[in-house]
């Protein structure tokens, strides 16, 4: 399995802080998500069935299709809440994003995909 790892943050915190709490080493899974309304391709944060946060939309749409190709995606906490950097973010989740397939040539078309975006 070939694998791509990154610096990023879990959005959207703020909604579900009632849900969950954040612990350094979390490891969580990620899903497309098909009904939201903020972004047609929004992709959820999931632990133990719940949403939780979502990946960034700088490259929500980039993950959708690595999705729906069949790569795997996880997201593994980093550090505590803060306060997104965003003009209209809220609290956000310091995380490694991981994304996961069989070849090698997914690996770098989605790097090559992503730089600028990370």
């Amino acid at each position: 399995m070939e694998s791509f790892t990154f610096k990023s943050a879990i959005r959207g915190y703020h909604v579900y802080k009632d849900i969950w709490t954040p612990s350094v080493d979390d490891k969580l899974s990620v899903e497309r998500e098909f009904k939201n309304q903020f972004d047609r391709f929004a992709v959820k944060i999931i632990l133990d069935g719940e949403t939780v946060g979502h990946l960034p939309r700088e490259f929500s749409k980039i993950a959708w299709y690595f999705i729906a190709r069949g790569g795997v995606i996880t997201v593994a906490v980093k550090g505590p809440r803060r306060r997104s950097k965003l003009t209209v973010g809220g609290m956000e989740i310091p995380c490694l994003v991981t994304f996961a397939c069989s070849r090698k040539s997914t690996i770098n078309k989605l790097k090559e995909l992503l730089s600028g975006k990370i």
